[in-house]
């Protein structure tokens, strides 16, 4: 098909396209303006070593306590996508964890090693007392689990150790929104048109 043909098509169609795509960007300015203030909060915790053990190995002791810190960060970073730990939080907070699906449940907290021995969690909340209590609950209930593991692999002990909570206050710019649903409202539409003549030709 030649690039006339395309130019042809679009022109046949730009009522339904010009139509369409105003229609999405307004939708996408009415999400962007009811989404209001949201509170993108993040806690750091730390796996230090406490002490260690003398081994017949010793010049290889900081290699294993790195790998040791890192095991244990990778159990940390588990039990984030594990939804009994994730209902523990909101118990722990004492807010309800409002489980519609097991699927995206699991994703409500984003956690990501950071190096060997640090482990960054983040999180999004609509309400700052809400972001505060859960933050402080994932402190409190990470800090005491990782307490309860036997930390004693390769003569070495640790302890993790959360920071103070980072809570910032984040909006999300209606005229953003808009341009999204403008971007996303134009392309749709020109899909809509050619699916539209490829099934007539079927």
């Amino acid at each position: 098909m030649e690039f006339k043909e395309h130019v042809s098509i679009i022109k046949k169609s730009k009522n339904f396209i010009i139509i369409f795509t105003l229609v999405i960007t307004l939708l996408g300015a009415v999400v962007g303006y009811f989404m209001g203030v949201r509170y993108k909060t993040s806690i750091s915790f730390s796996i230090i070593r406490t002490s260690s053990k003398e081994t017949a190995d010793y010049q290889y002791d900081d290699y294993y306590a790195i790998r040791s810190a890192e095991l244990l960060g990778q159990t940390m970073l588990s039990w984030f996508l594990t939804p009994p730990f994730l209902v523990e939080i909101y118990d722990g907070a004492g807010l309800p964890a409002n489980i519609t699906s097991l699927d995206t449940f699991g994703f409500r907290f984003k956690a990501k090693l950071i190096g060997p021995q640090n482990l960054q969690v983040s999180f999004t909340e609509g309400d700052a007392d809400t972001a505060k209590k859960l933050a402080n609950a994932i402190v409190t209930i990470v800090e005491k689990e990782a307490a309860q593991l036997d930390q004693s692999q390769d003569a070495n002990t640790f302890k993790v150790v959360g920071s103070e909570p980072v809570i910032i206050e984040s909006v999300m710019p209606t005229w953003l929104t808009a341009l999204v649903g403008l971007f996303v409202g134009l392309v749709t539409g020109i899909i809509m048109v050619y699916l539209k003549r490829y099934l007539k030709e079927v």
